[in-house]
């Protein structure tokens, strides 16, 4: 059995115990799938299957390489007023920040099943950018920030 495509969010209403985490590509809406993943093989739906999986987890995971490259690379911990934000995004999205990450950042690589790309602002050694790849397939961004920066009606959203 082949694993194409993701759901991430919250339990949606085809989540049961009968599926036992594994359902159909044709149980679910595509804005479900997560980004950069879904069929490459051109199957129908219907022939495709799927791993389940919550936002919160994936959220979860890449904070923990996050904190992690930050302690391995820098002898670093994050602390506030400092936040760790992960984000499944489309490519597309986020062409301007790829950029950046790609042209400015300093690849962090346990392959060949993780690459991460970080940029660091010199400002305060802590703002940061990352690309985390894993298998060349499944990609998620993240930011580092000073909470503190933040105008005082910006709220963040935590789903």
């Amino acid at each position: 059995m082949r694993f194409h495509e993701v759901f991430l969010g919250s339990q949606h209403e085809i989540w049961s115990k009968q599926h036992n985490g594994k359902v159909r590509g044709n149980d679910f809406p595509d804005e479900s799938i997560y980004p950069n993943l879904g069929e490459k093989g051109g199957r129908p739906p219907e022939q495709q299957h799927v791993i389940t999986f919550s936002a919160k987890s994936m959220r979860r995971f890449g904070e923990k390489i996050v904190r992690g490259i930050f302690y391995i690379e820098d002898s670093r911990f994050i602390e506030p007023p400092y936040i760790v934000e992960v984000h499944g995004v489309h490519d597309e999205h986020v062409a301007e920040i790829i950029t950046i990450i790609d042209k400015f950042g300093e690849i962090s690589a346990r392959e060949p099943g993780i690459v991460v790309c970080r940029v660091v602002s010199p400002e305060d050694a802590m703002s940061s950018l990352f690309k985390i790849e894993i298998w060349q397939q499944f990609k998620m961004y993240a930011s580092v920030y000073n909470s503190a920066d933040l105008p005082q009606s910006t709220s963040r959203v935590d789903y």
